[in-house]
């Protein structure tokens, strides 16, 4: 909670409630849910703090379930922080896009071309023709 206090009062409450959320729950990443770990990821971005290697590997335990904006704004996360994600992850997300490609709003498909262009990787061909038609 330290570290949340210490940055500037204009941080959105919906920021520093996720930073705060995500350094108590950083010890027990075994009892967060899906929303935690997106909404954490999201928080860490936006303060433009690089979280430790356990949320990292949470997201990636986790990829499979993850809804569009899920995905949007975990890879946009990713991308803001200057992190490429692994290859399994890449490819549990771009499966999870597949089979989720039907709820993808705009700004969730910006999102994640965004963080591919960030990444400097082309998503999958499959991937790339569904997300942009």
């Amino acid at each position: 909670a330290a570290i949340a206090d210490a940055h500037p009062p204009t941080l959105t409450k919906r920021v520093r409630r996720s930073f705060r959320l995500g350094a108590k729950l950083l010890g027990e990443m075994s009892k967060v849910g899906l929303d935690d770990i997106v909404n954490t990821v999201w928080a860490y971005a936006v303060l433009g703090v690089r979280p430790g290697e356990e949320l990292f590997g949470r997201t990636e335990a986790e990829a499979e379930g993850f809804n569009p904006q899920d995905i949007a704004h975990t890879m946009w996360g990713y991308a803001t922080l200057g992190v490429t994600p692994g290859e399994e992850l890449l490819g549990a997300m771009e499966a999870q896009a597949l089979a989720e490609i039907d709820g993808f709003a705009p700004q969730d498909v910006a999102s994640t071309m965004y963080a591919y262009a960030t990444f400097g990787v082309k998503p999958n061909k499959e991937v790339l023709e569904v997300l942009v038609r």
